[in-house]
């Protein structure tokens, strides 16, 4: 797995992993508490497009709008 991208927000650290490697069909979203480190919530994304040339807007686009809704759901529920 490699690291697409990671940050922090409403108390939750996120981190978005290419799962599978160059031929990666989807992205591994992890969700940590920020203060305590503890994992609260895994999540795959599957992407449209294999990244050949890097993640395709599409996929970057839907990665963001599945992270900020389960963003809001832990949010919800916390």
């Amino acid at each position: 797995m490699e690291l697409y991208g990671s940050f922090e927000e409403k108390g939750y650290r996120v981190d978005a992993f290419l799962d599978g490697g160059s031929g990666a069909s989807s992205f591994l979203v992890r969700f940590y508490n920020s203060a305590t480190n503890e994992l609260i919530k895994e999540a795959r994304v599957e992407m449209y497009h294999d990244p050949v040339f890097g993640v395709d807007i599409e996929d970057h686009e839907k990665l963001e709008d599945e992270t900020n809704r389960l963003l809001s759901e832990l949010e919800a529920i916390a």
